[in-house]
C-alpha cells in the first residue's frame, strides 16, 4: 500500500536520525575531551566556519607591509591565514593559491615588498612560517596575495585538514570571531615603550645598506668598541677575582663562590658577543665609506673633471716649456748686448742712514778729555798752551759738522741722491735738454714727529 510504504520510509527515516544523532553524540564526546588548535575546547555550538569567517582572520599584503617592521608583529598575525601563491597549473597556466596558517614568524635575509604608487618599497628580515596540514615551511611575505580568500582555497583547506585527521585545526566561527577582535584590540591600543623604540632603531639601522652621515657613524662606532673593549677586560678582572676568592672560600661559601663564578662567565661571554657585533658593525661601516670612495671614483662626473684637470695640468706644462725655450732663444738672440735705456725702469739706490742716534759724532780725544775730571788742587800750570789747542781742536770740530736744516729740509746724502751714481746730469733722459743739478740738504725724522705730522696733515 502507498500509505504503507509512506509510513514505513518515515520510520526508517526515523531510524537514521537517531544514528546520526548518536554519532554526532559521540563525536562531541570526543572533541570535548580533545582541546582545539586554536585555543579553547571545542563545545557543541561551535560550528564551522565559512568563507566569510575566513575573509575575516584573513591578512593581505598590504597589511603585512604596514605591520611587519612593528613590535607587536608576530602576536598580531599568529593563527591568522595568508593566501599564498605557489605558481601556475600546467595546464591552464592560471595563477595558482593555497590558504595557509601563520604558525610563526622567524628572522632570516633581508627582502623588499613591491613598491606601490611610486613610493620607497619596504624591506624587512621577517619570514612567515606557514603551514597547510602537516607540511610547514617558511615563505617570505611579498608573495602572499592581496586578494581575499576563495571559497575553493576554503574548501582545499578544509579538505586537506579532514585528510590528514587535523579536524582540531579547522576553523570554527566563535574561534574566528575571537581572533579578529583580539588583533583589533592589541593593534588599536598599543603602547610602545622605551625599549620597543630603541629596538625599532636599531632595527632600521641594520636594514638601512646605506648611512646618512658616514663621518658621524665612523665616529659613533668606534667609542662603541672602545667602550665594549673595556667592559670586556673588567669582566675578565671580575672573573679573575671571583675564582681568587673560589680558591679562598671555606666550605661554607663554595657554593656562593661557584655561583659568583658562573655569573662572571656568563658576564663575560655576553661582553665578548658585544663585542663581535660591534666590530662587524664597524667593519660594514669602513667597508661602506670604502664602497662609497670607489663609487665616487668611478662616476662620469668625478671621472670628466680629472680629465678636464688632466688637460689644464697639460697645457701649464706646455706653457712653461715655451716660455723657457723662448727666453732662451732670446738669451741666445742678445747675447751680451747692453739692455736699452728705460726711463720706467726702477733706479738703483744705495741704502744710506737717514739719520743718526745719540747725536753726531766727537773725536776720541775730545770724548776722552771731557770725561776726565779735575779739581784746582791737582792743575798742573804745564799744561797751559795744551788747552788752547784743546778749543782750537773743538772749534774745527764744530764746523765740520753739518747744519740741520729746518723741517721739511732734506740732506744730499741719502738714498735719492743718486747723481753720483749716474755720473753726474740725470737730467739729461735720452738727451733732451739739461737741466743744472741743484743740491738738496735732507735730514731724517723721528717716528714720534712722522706720526704728528701725519696726523696733521703736514707730510
Amino acid at each position: 500500500m502507498p500509505w504503507q510504504q509512506k509510513k514505513k520510509k518515515r520510520v526508517d527515516s526515523d531510524d537514521d536520525d537517531d544514528e546520526d544523532e548518536d554519532v554526532s553524540e559521540g563525536d562531541v564526546d570526543d572533541d570535548e575531551r580533545r582541546p582545539s588548535a586554536l585555543g579553547g575546547e571545542r563545545r557543541t555550538e561551535d560550528t564551522g566556519a565559512a568563507q566569510e569567517d575566513y575573509v575575516k582572520v584573513s591578512i593581505p599584503r598590504r597589511r603585512l607591509m604596514r605591520w611587519c617592521n612593528e613590535p607587536f608583529f608576530e602576536q598580531a598575525v599568529t593563527n591568522f591565514y595568508v593566501r599564498l601563491g605557489i605558481g601556475r597549473d600546467d595546464k591552464t597556466q592560471r595563477a595558482c593559491y593555497r590558504l595557509c596558517r601563520i604558525v610563526g614568524v622567524v628572522t632570516k635575509g633581508e627582502y623588499n615588498f613591491p613598491s606601490i604608487e611610486g613610493k620607497k618599497p619596504v624591506s624587512t628580515d621577517k619570514w612567515l612560517k606557514l603551514s597547510f596540514g602537516k607540511f610547514v615551511r617558511d615563505f617570505k611575505m611579498s608573495t602572499v596575495s592581496e586578494h581575499r580568500p576563495s571559497a575553493d582555497d576554503v574548501a582545499q583547506l578544509v579538505g586537506q585538514l579532514k585528510t590528514e585527521r587535523l579536524s582540531d585545526h579547522v576553523l570554527t566561527k566563535k574561534s574566528a570571531n575571537k581572533l579578529r577582535k583580539n588583533q583589533d584590540l592589541l593593534v588599536s591600543n598599543y603602547t610602545y615603550t622605551k625599549e620597543d623604540i630603541e629596538k625599532l632603531v636599531m632595527d632600521k639601522k641594520k636594514r638601512n645598506k646605506k648611512s646618512l652621515n658616514i663621518g658621524l657613524e665612523k665616529t659613533r662606532i668606534a667609542i662603541a668598541v672602545q667602550a665594549v673593549r673595556d667592559e670586556v677586560e673588567e669582566a675578565k678582572k671580575r672573573l679573575e677575582d671571583a675564582k681568587v676568592q673560589r680558591m679562598e672560600a671555606d666550605d661554607d661559601m663554595t657554593t656562593i663562590a661557584e655561583s659568583n663564578v658562573t655569573k662572571a662567565s656568563e658576564a663575560l661571554e655576553t661582553a665578548e658577543e658585544k663585542l663581535e657585533v660591534k666590530i662587524e658593525e664597524e667593519k660594514k661601516i669602513h667597508k661602506e665609506d670604502q664602497d662609497r670612495m670607489n663609487r665616487l671614483k668611478k662616476s662620469s662626473k668625478v671621472q670628466n673633471w680629472v680629465k678636464v684637470n688632466q688637460r689644464a695640468r697639460l697645457a701649464n706644462q706646455n706653457a712653461d716649456f715655451r716660455a723657457y725655450r723662448e727666453e732662451q732663444e732670446r738669451e741666445k738672440t742678445q747675447g751680451s748686448a747692453e739692455p736699452k735705456f728705460d726711463p720706467y725702469a726702477r733706479r738703483r739706490q744705495k741704502p744710506k742712514n737717514l739719520w743718526e742716534v745719540g747725536g753726531p759724532k766727537q773725536d776720541k780725544e775730545t770724548v776722552e778729555e771731557e770725561k776726565k775730571e779735575t779739581t784746582p788742587s791737582e792743575r798742573d800750570d804745564s799744561n797751559v798752551g795744551k788747552d788752547g789747542d784743546r778749543e782750537n781742536r773743538r772749534e774745527e770740530a764744530s764746523e765740520r759738522r753739518v747744519p740741520e736744516p729746518p723741517h721739511g729740509g732734506r740732506r744730499a746724502n741719502d738714498q735719492f741722491a743718486f747723481d753720483d751714481d749716474f755720473g753726474g746730469d740725470v737730467a739729461n733722459l735720452g738727451g733732451v735738454g739739461k737741466k743744472k743739478v741743484q743740491t738738496r740738504a735732507r735730514r731724517g725724522i723721528s717716528l714720534e714727529e712722522y706720526q704728528e705730522r701725519k696726523s696733521a696733515g703736514t707730510l
